[in-house]
């Protein structure tokens, strides 16, 4: 059957779907795969428009109105040369040449969490739809190879390829998109992971894991945490309280934290109270008895804990405070201004407002000039210009 859209809603729903355009990780998509779009017909009728006069897809009819045709009860964005379907219930895989590569028999796609709310859509005379049953434009490749699919039976997942062989049977609780050619699993509250061609390469046997960064993840075991090569062969034995990256592991042991190499030797030993990972740029922000230092993941540590506070600003500078006094460190913890003024703010601005003996000044950035303070009033900067008071004026 074939339907013939009237323009309005073909606006309409163009508008509404490109607002709902939310990648999960930038699957690769050809531009063929591009010239495919999801299109809305009516309540539960959707199909595919290729803004052409003719193709796979349909013809446009005398009076230039698109005819789309085959149509489903939804359909999702093509990613590399596939598109999901929805008929009498169940999903479906289709190509580009309008052939059924998987036929419609899987209760769900995968879909990456919704973090807005769902929509309806309206048209006069037809009852409302839900619009968001799924994200039509979201990446439901979740990462995996081309003819690769992750899809739900019942209420389990799996990985099923476009030949109908299943790669991972339908056993798993969660799918988490691929990361550095690794896709997190679950099952029966135990994690491994599947390559990008949906292998099952590491056997869920591991209480916790983190995503594979730098070529490495964090798993956990009884409580204690270690590191993971691509393989799954341990690199650092599970000994820690709690790990996170390596390359600059933040790691804990007891209540103390510090930071391990890849080799699992020491470049901060856990003599820290807390380590935050890229407080600045990539400087980590070191606290021990209550004072706070600087450690940098190449140049090793900056300052020791020494400072009685920090705040991370604008233009990626780090405010200080030492006593009562303020200062700025730039991304190097190099002294950008010393600790020598009663309050210093920063904004988005090249000009620095300094207060320092009830008068204010300020410190250019980009010409690294200081204009000390004079003014007994000096409200923010806007566009370059700001209003000052001058000893009472």
């Amino acid at each position: 059957m074939l339907f013939s859209c009237r323009p309005s809603l073909v606006i309409a729903i163009i508008m509404l779907a490109t607002a709902a355009v939310v990648p999960c990780n930038g699957a690769p998509q050809t531009s063929t795969d591009m010239n495919f779009k999801p299109f809305r017909i009516k309540t539960g009728v959707w199909g595919f428009d290729t803004g052409s006069a003719s193709g796979p897809w349909g013809i446009k009819d005398q009076d230039g109105n698109y005819q789309v045709d085959p149509v489903f009860d939804r359909v999702a964005i093509f990613i590399n040369g596939y598109a999901p379907v929805k008929k009498y219930g169940q999903w479906g895989f289709i190509d580009t040449q309008a052939q059924i590569a998987l036929p419609c028999k899987f209760d769900g796609i995968w879909q990456p969490e919704i973090s807005f709310p769902r929509i309806t859509v309206t048209v006069e005379g037809e009852s409302p739809e839900e619009y968001l049953e799924i994200d039509t434009y979201a990446d439901w490749s979740a990462g995996f190879a081309p003819g690769v699919f992750p899809v739900k039976a019942g209420e389990k997942w799996g990985v099923i390829a476009a030949s109908g062989s299943w790669i991972v049977q339908a056993d798993l609780d969660q799918i988490v998109p691929v990361q550095e050619n690794r896709a997190k699993i679950r099952r029966n509250d135990k994690y491994g992971f599947l390559d990008q061609n949906g292998v099952m390469v590491i056997e869920p046997v591991y209480d916790e894991v983190e995503p594979f960064t730098e070529g490495f993840a964090a798993c956990c075991i009884k409580g204690l945490w270690g590191y993971i090569d691509p393989s799954g062969i341990f690199l650092i034995q599970p000994k820690f309280d709690y790990a996170f990256i390596p390359g600059s592991a933040l790691v804990q042991k007891g209540s103390m934290c510090g930071v391990l190499d890849a080799n699992g030797m020491w470049k901060l030993p856990p003599t820290y109270d807390s380590i935050v990972r890229n407080f600045a740029g990539d400087l980590f922000r070191t606290m021990r008895n209550g004072l706070y230092g600087l450690y940098s993941p190449i140049e090793g540590e900056l300052i020791p804990p020494s400072i009685n506070y920090m705040w991370a600003e604008p233009h990626n500078l780090i405010k200080i405070r030492k006593g009562t006094r303020h200062g700025l460190l730039n991304a190097s913890g190099t002294t950008v201004i010393p600790c020598d003024y009663e309050e210093i703010e920063v904004d988005k601005s090249n000009l620095v407002r300094l207060y320092q003996d009830g008068l204010w000044g300020f410190y250019d950035l980009r010409r690294r000039k200081l204009i000390t303070p004079q003014y007994s009033k000096l409200e923010p900067f806007y566009e370059g210009i700001a209003a000052v008071n001058c000893q009472g004026h």
